[in-house]
C-alpha cells in the first residue's frame, strides 16, 4: 500500500525523492495492511510533514456505500508510456480494465469519471 504523503513517518528511511517518498506497509490481505497501517500512521516527532489525522477504516462497509473515482483519460489511453504498442496489447489491456471495472460494479460499487484540472507536469519529469 502506498499511503498519502504525510500518513507515515519518513523517519530512517533513505530519501531518494522528498516529494514521493512514502512508507507503506506490504501485506497478503486487505485486513492485514489495516492492521500494519494503523500501527504505522501519525506523526513521531522526526518526520514535521506528517500528519494527525485518523485511520478510519470499516472493513463491514459495503461497496455499495463507496463511490470510486477515477481518471476516465487515463483508462482510455491506447499507448504506452513512450512505446509504441500493438492493436493486441491495447485491446489485452482495456479488457481488464473493463472486467475489474465491471466486478467492481456486481459488487454495487459506484464508478464515477472524474477529470483533473490541466497543469503542466513538464518540471515533475526531473524528478
Amino acid at each position: 500500500m502506498r499511503p498519502t504523503y504525510g500518513r507515515v513517518s519518513r523517519y530512517g528511511a533513505m530519501g531518494l525523492s522528498w516529494t514521493m517518498d512514502k512508507i507503506g506497509p506490504i501485506c497478503r490481505s486487505v485486513e492485514d495492511t489495516a492492521l500494519v497501517l494503523n500501527a504505522m500512521y501519525g506523526p513521531d516527532g522526526h518526520d514535521v510533514t506528517t500528519i494527525d489525522a485518523p485511520f478510519d477504516w470499516n472493513p463491514a462497509l459495503p461497496l455499495s456505500g463507496l463511490k470510486i473515482g477515477y481518471l476516465e483519460a487515463e483508462f482510455e489511453r491506447t499507448g504506452g508510456f513512450g512505446a509504441q504498442q500493438n492493436a493486441d496489447a491495447v485491446a489485452a489491456r482495456r479488457k481488464i480494465y473493463d472486467d475489474a471495472f465491471d466486478a467492481l460494479r456486481k459488487a454495487g460499487a459506484k464508478m464515477e469519471a472524474v477529470e483533473l484540472p490541466p497543469m503542466n507536469a513538464q518540471p515533475l519529469s526531473i524528478i
